[in-house]
């Protein structure tokens, strides 16, 4: 299997230039070879997807997180040099599983993130995206998914996932792999690295570069928190939330991570996607109304909103515990 990859130099502090690898796997893969080095079959995190990107004389593969409805966040070297491409919902691309076509790109003019539009909602929850800093997470457990090879000269194409922690953040970067546990490789460029934040799996980076042979330290991931609201404008642009229903927020501006849209309904307690006292923004569609109530089971303050609020307001901010959409 050859691999197709775009290699770089890089210095990082107090360390010599090592040369580094941030690459696409090519799509000729087999059944038989499996992603991630040191890790697990994963028959599970089904927002994980492979994508196949298509160029004139070919095309690659890469991995992402679906992130919206219709979204897929990835690695921007991915998207670099394709015309089209279809995202594969499953386990294994060989076997059963839902394929979709993306309709649009977008890659971050300086940090290697993109993400793509898919022409019909996935057939998962989407993941929320993590936009508060990353400094503050630093050696707590990171959960990595993706379809890359297993090893330097292995092949790749299934599904799976291994655990491992974060190292350091060094500027863009979330470094890994300094554990001798799981590590990332060829094809899973765009994966996520998923983390625990505020009581929720959220991606807090994407795969972007390691060193060779795969497994050797260091290996970075681009940072979600330092494009938060980049990643949450082409969301929105893309069936992110308003028109099928009511999005919660993280933070002000719709910023940080944002719930699924939720439909019309009564719920007495949070769904998962939303944390306890934790919503500050939201989009409500034209017509619909939203009571946010302090407590659990409809109970304390009330705050009514009836059009999209930038910021709930000091009395709402971080205190809601159930709410109501009519």
């Amino acid at each position: 299997m050859r691999h197709s990859c775009v290699l770089r130099s890089i210095i990082l502090a107090g360390a010599a230039s090592s040369m580094l690898y941030g690459c696409a796997l090519e799509n000729d893969v087999s059944t038989a070879q499996q992603s991630i080095v040191n890790g697990q079959l994963d028959f599970g995190d089904p927002a994980t997807v492979m994508l196949d990107f298509s160029f004139s004389g070919g095309g690659w593969g890469c991995s992402g997180t679906l992130i919206a409805p219709r979204v897929v966040l990835t690695a921007q070297h991915c998207i670099d040099g394709a015309n089209g491409g279809r995202a594969f919902f499953g386990h294994d691309p060989h076997g059963q599983g839902t394929w979709i076509s993306m309709v649009d790109m977008r890659a971050h003019s300086n940090m290697d993130i993109g993400m793509v539009a898919l022409a019909s909602p996935g057939p998962a929850t989407p993941i929320p995206f993590n936009g508060k800093n990353l400094n503050a997470y630093v050696g707590q457990p990171v959960h990595i998914v993706g379809f890359g090879a297993t090893g330097e000269d292995e092949g790749g194409g299934v599904k799976r996932h291994g655990m491992t922690r974060l190292h350091a953040v060094d500027g863009d970067s979330a470094l890994i792999a300094f554990d001798s546990q799981a590590a990332t490789c060829y094809g899973d460029s765009g994966g996520p690295y998923f983390m625990n934040i505020d009581g929720r799996e959220q991606v807090v980076a994407v795969t972007s570069w390691g060193t060779s042979p795969c497994g050797t330290p260091p290996q970075g991931g681009t940072r979600t928190d330092l494009v938060a609201s980049w990643i949450q404008q082409y969301v929105d642009q893309n069936g992110g939330g308003g028109g099928d229903g009511v999005t919660f927020y993280q933070h002000i501006n719709y910023g940080g991570a944002a719930s699924g849209a939720k439909a019309k309904g009564n719920y007495s307690s949070l769904p998962g996607d939303i944390p306890n006292d934790w919503m500050s923004s939201l989009k409500v569609p034209a017509g619909w109304t939203v009571q946010a109530f302090e407590h659990g089971g409809f109970g304390g303050a009330i705050c009514t909103y009836t059009s999209s609020t930038s910021w709930v307001g000091p009395a709402c901010n971080d205190k809601m515990s159930s709410f109501k959409i009519y």
